[in-house]
């Protein structure tokens, strides 16, 4: 095997671990946006992670397409190969290397799942505020006097007095 082959590899790797290193650092910092509530702050954040989104996309088509060759010389199909099967065909040389590549890497992919739940959670409590919010606006003020001034009997479900948009 090739020994450039794994220095590719561990340069992707890092390359990678690097990439969601930034996204995690964004992510943190999405979280004060949204605990804060500052769309502006949001949507910055939305737009600097667009790049390194396409630039992660773009290392992972260069790691697949380096895993054809790791998959002919280990016998396991490129979809299916695991860092672990590398491992242990990589020379010593680039050994130490390539696991503690494969460490940062798990490491902060793994912080970075965890500040997504963390995000999906609070957007997902800000969105159900909202439409109580809404809802109560709606059932509760629209409609509900009529042109006299008097309380109406009915209170139907019209559009609410606050924009959607938000």
């Amino acid at each position: 095997m090739d020994k450039k082959q794994f220095s590719n590899l561990i340069t992707i790797l890092g390359l990678q671990r690097d990439i969601y290193t930034k996204l995690h650092e964004l992510s943190v910092e999405k979280r004060a946006a949204i605990e804060n509530q500052d769309i502006k702050t949001l949507e910055r954040i939305v737009k600097d992670e667009q790049p390194l989104m396409f630039m992660l996309t773009e290392n992972e088509r260069e790691r697949k397409n380096l895993m054809l060759a790791f998959s002919e010389k280990t016998g396991v199909p490129a979809e299916e190969i695991t860092i672990q099967e590398i491992v242990d065909i990589c020379p010593a040389a680039f050994l130490t290397a390539l696991k503690r590549t494969q460490v940062e890497l798990t490491n902060i992919i793994q912080a970075q799942v965890s500040i997504n739940e963390i995000n999906r959670r609070l957007i997902e409590s800000r969105l159900e505020y909202i439409s109580f919010m809404l809802d109560s606006t709606r059932d509760n003020v629209t409609n509900a006097y009529n042109n006299s001034g008097g309380e109406s009997r009915e209170k139907t479900r019209g559009p609410s007095t606050i924009d959607f948009g938000v």
